[in-house]
């Protein structure tokens, strides 16, 4: 009797295990994607309190066609001087929004801003939009910047790869577009360091190469967020990219005017002097298509951060780039 009993609570016991083992792995999707909508961007505007009206900003995270919602209503909100366009789609058919600060009929050169290019880079999208809001705020020194310079927005370049970051927790760390899924694994593009020819059919690039190429006898300067790929995240940093052996006047004065900044100002991005960039990067490309052009790069740990402090880090960013952006504007000839 004693055996028999042993003998069905161990039995009992491996079937329990084994239902355990194929249960558990299904709640923890479910509760993944059940949280899923929720995990990417909470919205810093409150432009009404009425939280049943469509300006209202809802505090929960954006997909990327609430995200090309609220732009378009951020810059309808403040339409005498911002716009917006579709620069292109995603493979999946997103748009690909730009967001235009710029002076009624103005034809002045453009100062152009660029994130959301590795898919896992949430903290850079909102960062860009509280720098197009810090723009709108500071009124005065916004209308004398201008009369020489037009301000576009590029805040999400991959939506695509944001999307998918969003879709289960284990995968909001993932850098790249998304394509597909092969042998049970994500595949997709690294748009921030897919500017060669193994990705030339890529859609994004292929917008971005369109866009730039359009614009770029008017682009001034170019500012990209993204995070650094192999250096530690305890503070950010900032760089002048230069072509190899082709430095121009503004690249020499932006870094003269990185180590003065340092110098000055307790800032948390500190500047960094590097000599070579890699060569598919997307600086590169655009060093490459216009030589003659400003490139700083904005590199700190722009990834996914928890709800409470995604607003007040953002704004702290913003205002650090905005205060370097104007300095570089200002810098240049």
């Amino acid at each position: 009797m004693c055996k028999r009993t042993e003998k069905c609570f161990y039995t009992i016991l491996i079937i329990t295990l084994i239902i355990l083992a194929v249960l558990v792995p299904i709640m923890v999707i479910q509760i993944g994607r059940s949280i899923s909508s929720k995990h990417t961007y909470l919205s810093p505007y409150n432009e009404t309190e009425d939280s049943e009206s469509e300006d209202a900003a809802n505090e929960k995270y954006y997909t990327p066609s609430e995200l090309s919602k609220f732009l378009k209503q951020f810059a309808n909100q403040r339409s005498f001087l911002f716009t917006t366009n579709e620069i292109g789609r995603s493979k999946k058919g997103h748009p690909i929004d730009e967001v235009v600060l710029k002076q009624l009929g103005s034809k002045e050169p453009i100062v152009l801003t660029v994130s959301g290019l590795l898919a896992s880079d949430w903290l850079s999208i909102f960062t860009t939009i509280e720098l197009m809001n810090k723009f709108f705020a500071d009124v005065r020194q916004t209308n004398h910047l201008l009369k020489k310079y037009c301000f576009h927005f590029l805040p999400l370049l991959d939506p695509d790869g944001y999307e998918f970051s969003q879709s289960l927790p284990i995968y909001s760390n993932w850098n790249k577009s998304f394509e597909q899924f092969k042998d049970n694994e994500p595949s997709g593009d690294d748009i921030l360091n897919g500017f060669g020819s193994d990705t030339a059919d890529n859609k994004v690039i292929k917008t971005f190469k369109n866009y730039f190429s359009k614009n770029k006898n008017n682009i001034k300067a170019v500012f990209f967020l993204f995070s650094p790929q192999e250096v530690n995240f305890t503070s950010g940093f900032f760089t002048v990219s230069h072509e190899p052996g082709n430095d121009t006047a503004d690249e020499s004065r932006l870094d003269s005017l990185g180590v003065n900044i340092d110098k000055e100002r307790d800032s948390f991005f500190k500047y960094l002097d590097l000599d070579e960039i890699p060569p598919n990067r997307i600086d590169a490309y655009v060093l490459k298509e216009k030589p003659k052009i400003a490139v700083v790069n904005f590199m700190t740990n722009f990834r996914p951060t928890s709800p409470e402090l995604l607003e007040p880090k953002s704004k702290k960013l913003a205002n650090e780039i905005h205060f370097i952006m104007v300095k570089a504007v200002k810098a240049m000839q």
